[in-house]
């Protein structure tokens, strides 16, 4: 957990903690005054996989992470597995957050080819088995290098859309990394409404 100088007044939870304290992830409380950040470890690629695919163990510790973490509004941040487990949380659940970045979200997983189409969730959305939650805002991102990924996710922000769910849309021009991510996080944070720290 990271907090800056000022009294903590709004929470930023990231997925792959390992990964974004690497690139570090302090200076945001700086350029931020009174967000809180909190990083989750992913673990290894088969632990990753398992944790942030499962949306009812993503609800569940982003619950007790809220609860811990004390300063509300909370922002939700992942990239692929991540994105996937962030938007599953946001769509699936009345889990407490107000705003959720999906970077690259995986939304192939639980389809017939991993990487490629559709998966689980898409088809909840499609067959209206899922009907998420007004309130929330959603902002999906995608390198518009990610061939297979962006179209994808351009009907994933349609289809919510049509739901009545607030959702904006960033494409980067760029892959699956985390130099474009980093960018389109701090754009989100720069527009995020409840970020009155």
């Amino acid at each position: 957990m990271y907090d800056g100088e000022a009294d903590p007044t709004c929470t930023l939870i990231i997925f792959d903690g390992e990964i974004w304290r690497g690139n570090g992830v302090g200076w945001l409380t700086r350029r931020y005054p009174g967000l809180r950040v909190v990083t989750i470890d992913a673990g290894d690629l088969g632990e990753r996989e398992a944790e942030l695919t499962d949306a009812d163990r993503v609800v569940a510790l982003l619950r007790a992470v809220c609860d811990e973490a004390g300063a509300a509004p909370v922002m939700v941040a992942g990239q692929s597995y991540g994105g996937l487990a962030a938007l599953e949380a946001a769509v699936r659940s009345a889990v407490p957050v107000d705003e959720v970045v999906a970077q690259s979200p995986s939304l192939w997983w639980g389809g017939e080819q991993r990487g490629v189409g559709e998966g689980a969730l898409m088809g909840d959305l499609r067959a209206g088995q899922v009907r998420p939650r007004q309130g929330v805002r959603l902002r999906l991102q995608v390198g518009t290098l990610e061939e297979t990924m962006c179209p994808v996710v351009d009907d994933c922000a349609e289809l919510l859309r049509h739901l009545g769910v607030a959702v904006e849309l960033d494409h980067y021009r760029s892959g699956h990394d985390v130099a474009w991510w980093r960018e389109g996080l701090v754009r989100a944070l720069d527009e995020w409404d409840s970020l009155t720290c």
